[in-house]
């Protein structure tokens, strides 16, 4: 596969290459971006100097504690694209975009691509092979 393509590379085509190929999630990453793509990417670290009302307002009422521009800082994703995944259409979120939240959030990878994804399987191996060779000829995006 080559590094030409990885940009538009969405989660949903991903995960049907990974298994696909009968790939482990980490190594099928590593193995499309190299050693290298993901080293920019720092983990915020969540402030463990919380109150009890802090707890429960983060806990019961979901209150932001992490910004969406600390996390743009972090992974180098454009603020405006941030605010558009997580309010507007994450269908088309790019998989090296949720890797690099994944990293910066410090959660193992794979995670929300299979909390947001999880119905995501081959119907078939022959129908999976013609969207496969469309996908290699740059038909699809």
């Amino acid at each position: 596969m080559s590094n030409q393509k990885q940009e538009s590379l969405r989660v949903d085509q991903f995960l049907k290459l990974k298994l696909l190929f009968n790939e482990n999630h980490s190594s099928f990453l590593l193995r499309i971006f190299g050693d290298k793509y993901f080293r920019e990417v720092r983990q915020i670290q969540p402030s463990k100097n919380l109150t009890v009302l802090g707890e429960i307002l983060t806990k019961k009422f979901s209150v932001e504690l992490i910004s969406r521009k600390e996390l743009s800082h972090a992974t180098g994703i454009d603020l405006a694209r941030i605010k558009y995944i997580i309010t507007k259409e994450d269908k088309t979120i790019k998989i090296d975009e949720i890797t690099k939240i994944e990293l910066a959030l410090g959660v193992d990878l794979g995670t929300f691509s299979k909390l947001r994804f999880p119905n995501t399987k081959l119907n078939s191996v022959a129908k999976y092979n013609t969207l496969l060779k469309k996908f290699k000829m740059g038909e699809m995006k």
